[in-house]
């Protein structure tokens, strides 16, 4: 339970903090190419601001959906 929570936590600030990450992501793209083009995580909108968040916002969600549905597998086995 405590692991949910967890992660329910870190998805809420990082839904949150959007707007910080992709000027984190933009700067990256700006000032080091190499490392932005090695790891290229949505690149897809990094031009547009808005698309973007909402793309990482929906991330999000999925992964936090999935964790909640691999962790209900594996307490049902």
């Amino acid at each position: 339970m405590i692991l949910i929570v967890i992660v329910l936590a870190a998805a809420v600030l990082l839904w949150f903090y959007g707007d910080a990450v992709y000027e984190s992501h933009r700067r990256t793209r700006d000032n080091h190419p190499l490392v932005f083009s090695i790891t290229g995580i949505n690149t897809k909108h990094i031009d547009d601001r808005d698309a973007w968040i909402r793309h990482f916002r929906r991330q999000i969600v999925l992964a936090v959906l999935l964790f909640i549905t691999v962790l209900l597998a594996i307490s049902f086995q």
